[in-house]
């Protein structure tokens, strides 16, 4: 299962293992502001980031099969903040080829 071995890869800051979970087409769709970001337009340094320095307080896998993942996070960042975020995912040969996010800012922890 895709869901696996992300948070695997995220655990253990396997990049490589991160990087080729994701389809050479793949797209990220960032709502905000409405723009789409591609596997070639991100950096390695990011996902570097994300495996250091955004807590994962807690995850469950809402679904997967061979076409879609959706699952849903609770991170903490290195600013103090927290979201709960929903991801989903549409599947294209084993990989992640097309992606957004919904999060939601949670209280800060006290």
């Amino acid at each position: 299962m895709l869901y696996e071995k992300m948070f695997s890869s995220i655990k253990n800051q396997d990049t490589d293992l991160f990087w080729n979970l994701f389809h050479d087409d793949y797209e990220f769709l960032i709502h905000s502001t409405n723009t789409i970001v591609k596997k070639n337009e991100t950096s390695i340094n990011r996902i570097i980031h994300l495996m250091t320095e955004v807590e994962i307080e807690s995850r469950r896998c809402i679904f997967e099969n061979d076409e879609i993942l959706i699952y849903h996070v609770i991170g903490s960042y290195p600013d103090g903040t927290r979201e709960a975020v929903l991801t989903s995912c549409l599947l294209k040969d084993g990989q992640i080829w097309r992606q957004e996010n919904g999060a939601t800012r949670l209280e800060n922890k006290e």
